[in-house]
Order: structure tokens, then sequence, then C-alpha cells
């Protein structure tokens, strides 16, 4: 009974079965049956890095899942490092003075300031390898299969990359943040929210085709 009650609720990854039934049936009664188990004579522990991370990610999945799943929280906490990263890099080639690109075209596509994409292409990279073994760990990429994953994770963030850079052009280069913010963090606040409305795009991008292939196997 115990199990037909909550079959269609059960996820079923990880090796934590018997937390499941408990989380998902407020009223399951619990009795401890005392066990002794043996040494290991052969092989070895099936407890690894993965086996925790997920173990974790279903007790988030018991509290909150039903608010925002777990994948997608691990995608935010990737992504929150990829801002750090794509500030910092931003940060830096302003430091080093990296050109200014002038288009000619005038308003907001003039100039290019090329530490925009930098910190965007660190950040892109960061982003790969932290989802790759967090977020999508069950169906990652392995050896080579990387640079597939890389290609298709860099191409689908294009639209991303376009949408930050754009929205930070729009931003400073017409002054709509004027007076509104001090001139020294002008910038980097423009940046900062094109990092933002970028981040909301490239979750569904990223998430949806990157790792589709891999996920349909």
């Amino acid at each position: 009974d115990l199990f037909l009650s909550s079959a269609d609720r059960i996820n079923p990854l990880g090796f934590k079965i018997l937390l499941e039934f408990i989380g998902r049936n407020a009223k399951a009664r619990i009795k401890e049956v005392p066990y002794t188990f043996r040494l290991r004579e052969h092989g070895e522990t099936k407890l690894s890095g993965s086996v925790i991370k997920n173990y974790l990610v279903a007790l988030y999945d018991l509290k909150f899942g039903k608010y925002v799943s777990a994948r997608f929280m691990l995608y935010s906490l990737v992504g929150s490092t990829g801002v750090l990263v794509n500030m910092g890099g931003f940060f830096l080639g302003e430091y080093l003075d990296f050109p200014q690109i002038h288009t000619g075209l005038g308003g907001s596509l003039d100039p290019l300031y090329i530490s925009v994409p930098f910190g965007i292409q660190l950040s892109i990279f960061s982003n790969y390898i932290l989802n790759n073994y967090l977020t999508f760990y069950e169906h990652r990429h392995r050896g080579w299969q990387n640079v597939r994953g890389l290609v298709l994770f860099e191409f689908v963030s294009m639209l991303g990359v376009l949408i930050q850079w754009g929205v930070m052009q729009f931003l400073f280069n017409n002054g709509l943040m004027a007076g509104l913010i001090s001139e020294s963090i002008r910038k980097p606040a423009a940046n900062m929210i094109g990092i933002i409305v970028a981040l909301v795009s490239n979750y569904y991008l990223n998430v949806n085709f990157t790792w589709q292939s891999k996920r349909k196997t």
C-alpha cells in the first residue's frame, strides 16, 4: 500500500529509495530493525561525490522541489558563480585597459567595450564545466564529448551574449541610468543588468539544448 500510494511521486535518482518513501508519505510509521554489516571483503564502496550530491539534492527536492526544481536551483547556483566570473573578467579587462572599438555606427553600438565579451567568455567556460559536473552530472559529456558539448554550449549561449552586450550598450551609451546612480558604477551596473537578462534566456537554451541529446540516450 505504501508503495502504490507514492510510486508515481518517487524520484528514482540515486541510492536513497527508502528516503523517498518516508519523505513522500507523511503518515508512514517508522520502525528500526537492527542489522550489523560485515566487513567488506571484495570490491569497493559505491559512496562517491556524486552519490553524496544526489542525496543532498534529494533532501532539497523533498522539501522544496514542489516550488523550485532541484535542477533549476543547481543551475541558478552555477549561474551565480558565472556572474562573479563575468564581472571579475569585466573588471580585469577594465583594469588592463582593454581597448574600445569605435564602429562608426553611432548610438548604442559605438564604442564597443571589449572588457564585456572578455568577461562573458570566461563565464561561459566556467558555467559549462560546473553545469556538466553538477547540474547534469548523470548526463555529463565525457572525454572528447566535452569538445562537442562546449561548442554546443557556446552556440546556445550566443543569444544570451548578444542580449547582455546589447542591454549593457543600450543602457550605458544612451545614459538611461545617468543621474540615478554614481557615474563611477554606471557601466558596471549596466553590465550587471545585461547579465541578469541574459541569464534567464540562457537557462532555457542551455538546459533544453546542450544536454538534450544526452538526456535522450
